[in-house]
């Protein structure tokens, strides 16, 4: 089953999401290990769109080349 991992975050007051490529988790015989493995690449995945986001060259007020955003939000709370 393919996986697309979603980089979510807020950058200058704009919410920015970024997709990144289409992966097949591996997935272990040993059913015990099944849950914690997958959830692990899984998150793996995820945190390597977060940290496109924030790492990636941009112009003020911009989300980073590749991902969709630049609208204006207003955020409540924390997550």
């Amino acid at each position: 089953l393919p996986v697309l991992p979603v980089g979510v975050g807020e950058q200058d007051g704009r919410l920015c999401v970024s997709f990144g490529p289409l992966f097949e988790p591996e997935i272990p015989i040993d059913r015990g290990q099944r849950d914690r493995v997958v959830a692990g690449q899984a998150a793996n995945a995820i945190l390597a769109q977060w940290t496109a986001l924030d790492e990636a060259p941009q112009a003020s007020g911009a989300c980073p080349p590749g991902a969709l955003g630049g609208r204006e939000v207003e955020m409540e709370g924390s997550i």
